[in-house]
């Protein structure tokens, strides 16, 4: 895959749609040395912006088809930071949820109740 005209690939990497429209993703940067880099695109602004990696720094090492990402009900992203991996980060976004994306207190769909 890669992201618009800006081409910065990301094989097999994890991406996440957040709360406020906003994508969190990973993409590489070298897939000799397996350095990373964790981008928020703008979809309004069709703008990327770099974010810290877990641990800190600009890069993060393990290779992107074992990673996972996870929108969580509160709207931040959990990140899994390999297959078999006990490394668990989150990523809080910034603004505001969109409202089609925020949640509801009333169901979608009634639950019925069937007779046995």
């Amino acid at each position: 895959m890669v992201f618009g005209t800006n081409l910065l690939g990301a094989v097999d990497a994890p991406a996440a749609m957040m709360a406020n429209g906003k994508f969190f993703a990973r993409s590489v940067l070298s897939p000799v040395l397996m350095a990373d880099q964790l981008l928020r695109y703008d979809y309004v602004a069709n703008a990327f912006t770099q974010v810290n990696a877990p641990g800190g720094g600009l890069t993060y090492g393990p290779a992107p088809f074992v990673q996972s990402m996870l929108d969580l009900p509160d709207g931040t992203v959990l990140f899994v930071g390999g297959q078999n991996s006990t490394s668990l980060y989150v990523y809080t976004p910034d603004g505001t949820p969109l409202p089609a994306g925020s949640r509801s207190s009333t169901p979608s769909r009634k639950m019925r109740t069937a007779a046995v």
